[in-house]
């Protein structure tokens, strides 16, 4: 990809592709950041430019077709041993159901 990227060549890329250089521009800015920060990086229009980059990628990113968009599947968290889906949740215990209120 040339170093400046224009909309039209990122309307091209599939979704994977998207997302991997975003990954790419988003560690490249946060080592560019880190260098600012300690005054050893010079180019702070790079960096400027870098961020312009990285947000035209996620703008066509989001016009994806919500199928092909999402950034990562959703992760379960894993079912702990009390709470399976086998064993029934009881409503009310029978002590409560027949326990009348007091006035």
């Amino acid at each position: 990809m040339s170093t400046r990227v224009s909309v039209p060549e990122l309307k091209r890329m599939s979704a994977d592709e998207l997302r991997k250089e975003v990954y790419l521009r988003r560690v490249e800015c946060a080592k560019m950041s880190i260098g600012i920060k300690a005054q050893s990086e010079k180019n702070h229009a790079l960096y400027r430019q870098k961020r312009l980059e990285i947000a035209r990628m996620l703008t066509v990113l989001n016009q994806l077709p919500k199928g092909t968009a999402t950034l990562a599947p959703a992760r379960k968290a894993p079912l702990s041993a009390s709470k399976t889906a086998e064993t029934p949740v009881k409503d009310v215990s029978p002590a409560l159901k027949n326990k009348k209120k007091k006035s």
